[in-house]
């Protein structure tokens, strides 16, 4: 009985081990990229991001391009995949914007911002989209942005855009 007992014990550890393993993330894959049409809900400020951050309640892919004309109200971003285990752990990813000079200058603020970032709570597994909307005249700068997402100090997912006048 004392044998059965123990060999219940250190199956119910296990289990519980398994259970509460940290979670590995193997690789994250950009799924699609380009242009969006986005259904904004409502817009937040947040640190870190010179625009506040979009509560979207649903968008779709309109275009496959990292060629972005800069248009007031167009949205470009890109979707991905945390691949790793267990599946649906909860990760923190760092997702990052890098803009090219001149910078975004918010004339509230009258701060210049060369990079953006947020953390964000995401599911291994799971498709995921990040996108940015030129929402001011002050966001349309021209060049090459840099789109990236990182887990602690690694870098697992880069996408370039190039935002171009029409």
């Amino acid at each position: 009985m004392r044998r059965l007992l123990c060999l219940f014990l250190v199956t119910l550890l296990s289990a519980g081990a398994a259970l509460a393993q940290t979670p590995r993330v193997d690789r994250i894959e950009i799924t699609e990229f380009g242009i969006y049409e986005l259904k904004q809900i409502e817009t937040k400020d947040a640190p870190g991001v010179a625009s506040g951050i979009l509560k979207i309640s649903n968008g779709r892919l309109i275009e496959q391009t990292a060629t972005i004309p800069m248009r007031l109200g167009l949205s470009f971003g890109y979707s991905f995949r945390i691949v790793g285990s267990p599946a649906r752990a909860m990760v923190t990813v760092r997702d990052v914007n890098i803009v090219p000079e001149p910078g975004l200058r918010n004339p509230k603020t009258d701060k210049v911002v060369y990079r953006e970032e947020v953390e964000v709570e995401k599911p291994i597994g799971s498709v995921h989209r990040s996108d940015y909307t030129l929402c001011c005249d002050w966001t349309l700068v021209p060049g090459k942005w840099v789109f990236q997402l990182w887990i602690g100090d690694r870098k697992y997912a880069e996408q370039i855009f190039t935002l171009v006048k029409p």
